[in-house]
Formats: C-alpha cells, sequence, structure tokens
C-alpha cells in the first residue's frame, strides 16, 4: 500500500510543476511542486529505509564478528538472519533510482548489491595473501563486494561447513 501511495504521489508531482483540482465544492489548489515531492521522498521515504539499512548491518556485522570469534554453528545462524533482515532495508530502498544510489562518484547501488557474485574472484581474494582494506575494496569490482558477496560467503558452501 505504501509503494503505490508513493507512486500516485510521484505521479502527481512529476506532471506539472504545480497543479490544481477540481473538487465536488469548487476549485481547489492542490500546490505540488516537484521539488516537494523530491524532498518529501528523500526525507520522509528514503532516508527511514537508509537508516534502518544502517542500523542492521551495524547489527549484522557485530554478529559476524561473533561468528569469527567463535565458528559456532547457533552463531552462523544469527549471522545469515541478521543478513536476510538487512536486505529488507535495502530492497525497499533501491527501487528509488536517484542520488547516490545511482549517480556517480558513489554510484553506491550497485556496491552494496550487484549480481551475479564473481565466485571465483571471491575465492581468489579469500586465499590471497593480499589485506582486505578499504583502500583495497575500493578497487575490486562490484561483483565482488557487497550484500550479494555476504551471501555467498554465508550459504556457498554446498555441505554447510564452518
Amino acid at each position: 500500500m505504501k509503494g503505490l501511495s508513493l507512486a500516485c504521489i510521484l505521479a502527481a508531482g512529476c506532471t506539472a510543476k504545480s497543479k490544481t483540482s477540481q473538487v465536488d465544492s469548487g476549485v481547489q489548489s492542490v500546490g505540488v511542486s516537484f521539488d516537494g515531492v523530491l524532498d518529501a521522498l528523500a526525507g520522509q521515504v528514503m532516508l527511514e529505509h537508509f537508516e534502518a539499512f544502517e542500523e542492521e548491518a551495524s547489527e549484522m556485522v557485530a554478529k559476524a564478528e561473533v561468528f569469527c570469534e567463535s565458528s559456532d554453528v547457533a552463531e552462523l545462524e544469527a549471522v545469515r538472519s541478521a543478513w536476510w533482515a538487512v536486505r529488507e532495508p535495502w530492497k525497499h530502498a533501491e527501487i528509488v533510482q536517484f542520488g547516490p544510489v545511482v549517480e556517480y562518484p558513489e554510484r553506491l547501488g550497485p556496491k552494496i548489491d550487484d549480481w551475479p557474485v564473481n565466485q571465483r574472484a571471491v575465492d581468489d581474494k579469500l586465499v590471497s595473501d593480499a589485506p582486505l582494506t578499504p583502500e583495497a575494496f575500493d578497487g575490486m569490482g562490484s561483483a565482488t563486494r557487497g550484500l550479494p558477496v555476504v551471501e555467498y560467503l554465508l550459504w556457498g558452501a554446498a555441505d554447510d561447513t564452518i
């Protein structure tokens, strides 16, 4: 329902700079502006999803750190559940393609969620002696980073070994 409302708002805001509508009792000025729609979309819709994404991603990192220390199956399941929790706000946010999600230089969308994973490249990085630093990630392609790579690492082994 929220998506339908958003689509209606966008359609109304994108058709003209301002609009007047006919109401049964007479003419009523709506005053919908394109800039107002974008401000509302960014501030009231997108910000909520990005904040939820950041919160869930931080939680997933914390659970992954616990798992790396223990290598316990229960902790692996906790990280897997956290991965699903991270995906939900991201999937809600990525449908609106504007700003740093799609525009250079950030172009965050493919860095966070680009399919398919380049499994061979990910495996090569894991066995390499090269450090996995933030600077190293800047040079990696989108198919070797982000949520799909985390998914591959969490579920990639066919026999579910830790």
